[in-house]
């Protein structure tokens, strides 16, 4: 039987409301979806028996240029807070039984997660990390380092640029970016490539991945997902602490109040983007989100395109056909194509 989840308490009933509450009784699973009252954030606890538990911050960053802001702001976030100096929160997730931390950067949103073997050390890693990717430092010394910088004897140098240049030409990304713009248009944010192109890259300043944290990186958009036999009353309470923590510093992508940055991001106090996780839950949350994500609504014919890359090999290519897959919410369709 799925475990029964505790009673609530007064931090759960005064701040947070609980949409969603679903038992799966095949698989012995449950999952609560609560909302944050005061700031809007979502937060998804789903109680599993066992050692391990999981936790993961997910940020919507849909780009709207090349410039690679979303990958930039994945490295940057770890580099310490004004709270924290760098290497803190790996050293603090080490000795609660994890492997460190770790992120992604998708096509649409970024993932900071991390695993433990104690649910008491996720909920003491939990407010650190949280104040990590929310009001990170994002130094002009830690983006030369991370981003874009050129060295003594003149070579292009940073870890996001190299990263960049050693895949941005091969035939699998070359390939990938060009389906995309078919696929879905080419004002769509899947026309761009959210690590970045060089040539973009070149171009970030600090100031414009500032700018674009501030518009993204907003309580209201943000999901938390912890997964494993962590204190539900417990995970409320922690977060809703560093939510007052952070609120009453006025920290970077808090308050709201931010104007658009100049590549593109939107500001949430003009047009107010539902945060993804939340926003299928009804039409107009999907219209919203569809419509920050601008793709085209329906391909009207078939459409095809000769990708050139280099190679040393010249008699062998690759041919590759995609179409639309099913939408979000047909849950059962999704995970019918992926067996």
């Amino acid at each position: 039987r799925p475990p029964h989840p505790p009673p609530p308490n007064r931090i759960q009933m005064e701040h947070f409301s609980c949409i969603q509450r679903s038992v799966v009784s095949s698989l012995s699973h449950s999952f609560q979806v609560y909302r944050h009252r005061p700031s809007g954030l979502v937060v998804m606890l789903h109680p599993v028996r066992g050692p391990l538990s999981t936790l993961s911050l997910v940020v919507p960053t849909a780009p709207k240029d090349n410039s690679g802001s979303p990958h930039c702001l994945e490295h940057l976030c770890f580099l310490g807070t004004s709270r924290y100096p760098r290497g803190y929160l790996d050293s603090l997730a080490l000795r609660c039984m994890s492997r460190g931390t770790n992120a992604f950067t998708s096509d649409d949103h970024t993932t900071y997660s991390f695993d433990v073997a104690s649910a008491e050390g996720l909920l003491k890693v939990l407010p650190v990390f949280m104040d990590h990717v929310l009001s990170p430092l994002l130094s002009p010394e830690s983006f030369t380092t991370e981003v874009f910088h050129i060295d003594g004897e003149g070579k292009e140098q940073g870890v996001v640029f190299c990263e960049m240049q050693a895949i941005e030409n091969t035939e699998g990304c070359l390939l990938e970016l060009a389906l995309r713009r078919l696929l879905f248009g080419e004002k769509s944010t899947y026309a761009f490539d959210s690590g970045g192109i060089t040539s973009e890259i070149r171009g970030l300043t600090v100031g414009a991945l500032r700018a674009f944290h501030k518009a993204a990186y907003q309580f209201s958009r943000l999901s938390v997902i912890i997964v494993g036999s962590v204190d539900e009353n417990g995970a409320l309470a922690a977060i809703h602490s560093s939510w007052e923590a952070l609120s009453s510093s006025a920290a970077p992508g808090i308050q709201g109040d931010v104007p658009p940055p100049e590549n593109g991001g939107h500001s949430e106090t003009a047009n107010p983007i539902p945060n993804s996780n939340l926003a299928f839950a009804t039409p107009t949350g999907a219209e919203l989100f569809s419509a920050e994500l601008c793709y085209e609504p329906e391909l009207l014919s078939s459409r095809m395109e000769t990708v050139l890359f280099p190679s040393e090999e010249t008699s062998q290519g690759t041919v590759a056909m995609a179409w639309r897959g099913p939408a979000v919410r047909d849950a059962l369709s999704v995970a019918a194509l992926d067996v």
